[in-house]
Order: C-alpha cells, then structure tokens, then sequence
C-alpha cells in the first residue's frame, strides 16, 4: 500500500502535523523523510527532533533516534518528553545513570507526569537504590492510585526488604486493577506465606487459578504449597505441572511412554532422568532400589558433578552422566515424579539411611588426612548456589556463624570455593579448617562428612549428601522453606539423622544460631571426649 500523496506545503506547523500523520498512520519511511526536511530547514525545532527519534526507533534505528531525542533536549532543555524519550534510549542501552538523570529531569519539568516517576522508580531500584526507589513509586501512586505496575513493582521491591507484611496490601490493589495478572496472585501467595498466613495461601491459588488454568506456574506454586503442608496426595500429582512448565524444569521428549506406577516394570527397562539441582538427585536417589525391586532394569541419567560418588551398579541398573549415550528404553520417568509413581504419603517415605556411602580408598584417606580426633569435628556450611532462585532466603554470611567459634569444636568448612566476602572472616578465624582445594568432587566431600561428628548446614546440595550418608545433621532453615523439609517440625521424615532449626520470624538468623549455639555446646558437654578420640576419626 502506497502512502497518501502529500498535500501542499502550507508552513512549519502543518508538515510537522502531516508528518506525524504520516507516523501515526505507519508510513515510517515517508515520515522519516519529511521529518528530516523539517529538522534540517528548522534545526531549532525540537518537537521535529522529538518525532524523527519517535519515527526512527519506530525504524529500527536506534543510534538515530537516540541522537535526535538527545538534539530535542539540547534545543529547548525545558523539553520533558524529549529527556523521558532520551531516557528511554539511555536505559535500552543499558546506561543506567545516564537514565536516571534524564528522568529525573523530566520528573522535574513535569512533576505530575506518573511516567517520569515510575521510570525514575524502575532505574532506582536497578541501581540497588531502594529506598529512593520506594519513595519514588510511592510518588507514581500518589499522582495516579490506579497504575497497577507502580503498586506491583512496590510491592516487589517491598518483599526483597523482607517487608512481605507491607508488601500484600500493594499485590491485592494491584489485582483489583488488573484481576488477570499471574505475577500478582504468585507474588501475593509468596508474600502471605512470608508472613505466615499460610491459610490465605491457598485460596490465593484457587482465585488464581479459576481465572487463570492455564498458569503452569500457578499450579506448579500450588502443589509446592501442598507439599509444605504434608498434602502428599495433592502435592505429588499437581507438583507434575513443573513438566509443563515455560523454562521447561524437566521437560524432556522421547517416544517411549512415561512412567508413573501405572504399568508394571518386570523385565521392562526404564529411563529415570535427574532434573533441578544436585540436592534433589541425592534426595530422591533412594527410589531406585525400590525399582529394581519391582523387576526393572533401569538406566539412571546421573549430573556428572555426582557420578564418583554413586556406589558401583547394581544388576539391572546402569548409570550413564548426563549427555551420554542411552540404549534403548521402554519407558522413561524424572526422578522427581518417582514419589508419585510410589503414592508416596508421609508415612511411607522410603527412610532407611544410609543409602550413600564414601568409597573406601577416599574414607581411608580423609581419614588419615586429618588425624587424631581431639575434639568434635563439625563441619559448616553457610551458603549455597547462588544462581539458585531463593539463595538469598536460604544462605547466610559467614560472620553470623562467629558465636560457634568459641566453642570447643573443631571446624571444617564444606565448600569446595571461597567467597571473596569470607576471605575476613577466615582471616580472622584461621582455626577454621578449610578444604577447598582437596575437595574435588563430591566422593571427596562425602569421605570428609564421613570424618565428622556433625553437619551444620544451610538448605544445599551438601546437606542431603549428609542426610542420605546417615550422618548427625542440622540443617537452617528460612522462615518458609522448601517443601521438603514440611512446617514446624525440628525433625525430618527424609532424613532420620537430621534436626531442623527454623527462623522464628522471616530474615531471623540471629536466634537460629543462637540456638544452634546451645545444642552444640550441650552436645560437647554431655560427653568428656568426642567418639574414638583415641584413634584415626
């Protein structure tokens, strides 16, 4: 389609006024053209710069159009929606600071313009500025109570200060603006349950969800809330909607059928896949004996980092790294749909520890590597990956276990990497013992566990490897944790060995280590000397 002809030049007003007809209408290249004219016979025309950037950014020529919304502002420095649209450029370009002026700029020249505002907000809060960035979205809300993306990102920004009591008022003004937004409803579950009001939980999935599915996020949240609860039976099958999930968690496709207890296995191969993380391999690693209890020849797909450590294969089971070359299969199953498969409840999680053990050669020579045994060996872990999506709830700093130190206790930290935010602290503490360059992989790191007396553990890989080796285990957990370690219990059905020390109120480390502090000291006080103090650990 052929633009209209354009109409006689009558002045400056009705080419700018065609040419942004021209615009409007789609006809970019036209516009672009006629912009230029006005621009290069007016260069003292900022409205003129101002449409040629809109134009060109409409182009795909984003230099072009930065450059004029930069010539716009530089024409008239009075010019608000030039230095918003420079903004615009700046932030696309990743340029935060030069951003945040120009909209602050334009917040300036036109301090009831919402948008200046919230843009003003949204690079704040980038720039880690958070507390300007609150003031600012507070600003957004005052000038305009009905932006739905000011009282969401608030109430965001709100909940990553651990003000999730705060923050739930702003999620539910958000969703009676806009009642079809799933990151409202999951952020509001989320928020409620860091408050403790887990009974509001659920009916915040069931509004989502009857409005909303299709939300595989919302189902998946919903199960994990199940579980938590001990809702096994609820919990196990809505938990397969991370399967279908848009990042794809365990989405795999092959053209043998899956298996969810629904066939029976005798001289039938099956597939089982890991999926997540290294700690929930080691944690669901105890259905595969059940398996081949049931007659079956299994392949299991293990993550490289965990192969050394698997014992040798048993008949009827092999062991393949991830990537490797599968033979042929009957059927397949994640490893995490394998609690599903067994109508796993509460009462019948599969317990019996231990079900992972140290090669020998390396047990013998961790042994020897530390020696004597003179006080109670523990080992410590503080932190977890920090690419993991709750890290920040779930790993602490190395400084707030410093009460431990004055214990009688021999320290050996778990990690396999130093922080550079530790480096203080062991040098402050070089008593404790660090291991990072023998750790080579997790066979390594479960020889030492096997030298200890005792795990004291954030919520990580490293804790199940504890678990599933049956050694003592404390684990710290967030005021919400994972669904796996279920609510207000100090023990765990996975795990027999273990001992569980929560937050008594979100962020509230300080009491779990206190506590941590008196069992350990009534621990290394019941008892003169640690076990086998005579001899090799």
């Amino acid at each position: 389609m052929t633009p209209p002809k354009p109409p006689p030049k009558f002045g400056r007003a009705r080419q700018l006024a065609q040419a942004v007809a021209l615009l409007d209408a789609g006809y970019l290249e036209p516009a672009c053209e006629a912009l230029r004219t006005l621009v290069a016979v007016n260069p003292q025309d900022p409205e003129a710069h101002y449409q040629l950037g809109l134009a060109l950014g409409k182009s795909g020529q984003v230099q072009a159009s930065r450059a004029s919304f930069a010539q716009a502002v530089a024409v008239d420095k009075d010019f608000a929606k030039g230095w918003y649209r420079l903004g615009n450029a700046s932030h696309a370009a990743g340029e935060l600071a030069g951003a945040l002026q120009c909209y602050q700029r334009a917040a300036v020249l036109s301090p009831a313009t919402a948008v200046f505002h919230f843009n003003c907000a949204v690079v704040l809060r980038q720039l880690n500025r958070c507390e300007d960035a609150r003031l600012s979205y507070q600003r957004v809300i005052a000038l305009d109570s009905t932006h739905a993306d000011a009282h969401y990102n608030l109430g965001n920004l709100l909940r990553d200060a651990h003000r999730s009591a705060e923050a739930v008022p702003c999620y539910e003004r958000a969703l009676a603006l806009r009642p079809l937004h799933a990151e409202s409803y999951l952020n509001l579950a989320a928020a409620l349950g860091e408050c403790g009001r887990l009974a509001e939980v659920a009916a915040v999935y069931t509004r989502a969800l009857a409005l909303l599915p299709r939300c595989s996020q919302a189902h998946l949240n919903q199960a994990l809330h199940q579980l938590l609860l001990g809702d096994f039976a609820a919990g196990w099958a809505g938990y397969e909607a991370r399967l279908n999930h848009p990042l794809g968690l365990a989405k795999r496709e092959f053209e043998a059928p899956p298996w969810r207890g629904d066939w029976p296995l005798t001289k039938r191969t099956l597939l089982v896949y890991a999926e997540q993380g290294l700690g929930d391999f080691l944690q669901f690693y105890r259905y595969v004996p059940a398996l081949l209890a049931r007659g079956a020849r299994v392949i299991l797909e293990v993550p490289t980092a965990l192969v050394p450590l698997l014992p040798a294969p048993a008949p009827g089971l092999s062991v393949l790294p991830v990537g490797a070359t599968r033979p042929p299969f009957d059927g397949h199953c994640a490893l995490l749909s394998l609690p599903l498969a067994f109508g796993t409840r509460l009462t019948s999680i599969p317990a019996a520890v231990p079900y992972l053990s140290p090669p020998p050669a390396l047990a013998t020579q961790w042994r020897a590597r530390l020696g004597l045994r003179r006080q109670w060996r523990v080992g410590l872990v503080w932190f977890g990956n920090p690419q993991h999506a709750n890290d920040r709830n779930r790993s602490i700093a190395l400084e707030l276990l410093e009460p431990l130190l004055a214990l009688p206790v021999e320290f050996h930290s778990l990690h396999d990497q130093v922080r550079p935010a530790d480096l203080p602290m062991f040098a402050r503490h070089p008593e404790i013992c660090r291991h990072e360059s023998n750790l080579l992989d997790f066979a390594h790191t479960a020889a030492l566990i096997d030298t200890l007396d005792l795990v004291i553990s954030v919520d990580t890989s490293v804790a199940h490897l504890a678990g599933a080796l049956a050694k003592p285990l404390w684990v710290l957990l967030p005021y919400v944790p994972d669904f796996r370690w279920l609510l207000t219990r100090t023990d765990s059905p996975w795990y027999p060995t273990a001992r569980l020390f929560r937050q008594p109120t979100h962020g509230d480390w300080h009491d779990v280590v206190a506590r941590v502090g008196r069992a350990l000291l009534e621990m290394t006080q019941a008892t003169q000397h640690p076990p086998n103090s005579g001899g090799l650990a």
